[in-house]
């Protein structure tokens, strides 16, 4: 697909010519204010899915595109990309927020799509995967899981709700912490642990719950 210039472009688009990677201009970087994915990140008929803290895709079931974050905060995507893989109505929506370009592509959504390099998950998803693994160890060594194991719909489900803290909102923030305290501290698999703490001879308060009052006696 061979991208229309800046004069011939109707969405007009601001980009910056001396920025394209590829002859026909796809791979030239266009820059958007970080609020563009505010509609995509809470709206419901949308998605916002991240392959890293800073690149991910957007879309519904009638389109995608990915897109980066740079290092100033700017969102990055493909004039190609724009112009040729959505509807009219979201290029709309899109142009609201396009802001001068920076020549500033260095970010993991250029080495991911350029340099086919792999990229980091989030630190969000880290952290529900550590849990993941804690709770496989110790299913292992004690032949009962320590949190009620969660559906694979769960886990992706969880992960798209806590990748908003990409907008760096703290109440963001402070609902992730929350909810992985919940995880840790009030998902645990009580009857289970009731009968392991039992068949070693493990006192416990009667009517306690939660993983505090005996996981200590199997460290």
């Amino acid at each position: 697909m061979t991208v229309p210039n800046q004069k011939n472009n109707v969405m007009t688009f601001k980009y910056d010519q001396s920025e394209q990677i590829t002859p026909d201009g796809y791979l030239t970087p266009v820059y958007f204010n970080k609020q563009v994915l505010i509609r995509y990140l809470y709206d419901s008929r949308f998605y916002c899915d991240f392959g890293s803290e800073t690149y991910g895709t957007i879309g519904n079931s009638d389109f995608y595109i990915s897109f980066g974050i740079n290092k100033n905060g700017s969102v990055l995507m493909w004039l190609g990309d724009i112009m040729g893989r959505i509807p009219q109505r979201e290029k709309f929506y899109l142009l609201v927020e396009n802001k001068d370009p920076e020549g500033e592509t260095a970010s993991e959504f250029y080495d991911a799509q350029v340099n086919a390099q792999f990229t980091e998950p989030p630190l969000e998803i880290k952290a529900l995967n550590q849990v993941e693994k804690l709770n496989s160890a110790f299913e292992a060594k004690y032949a009962c899981f320590l949190y009620k194991e969660r559906s694979i719909e769960e886990r992706i489900d969880e992960a798209r709700r806590y990748k908003r803290i990409l907008m760096n909102d703290l109440d963001d923030f402070k609902r992730f912490i929350t909810e992985l305290n919940e995880i840790i501290n009030e998902s645990t698999n009580n009857t289970a642990l009731r009968q392991l703490l039992d068949t070693r001879g493990v006192a416990y308060e009667k009517g306690s719950k939660g993983n505090k009052e005996g996981v200590n006696s199997f460290v």
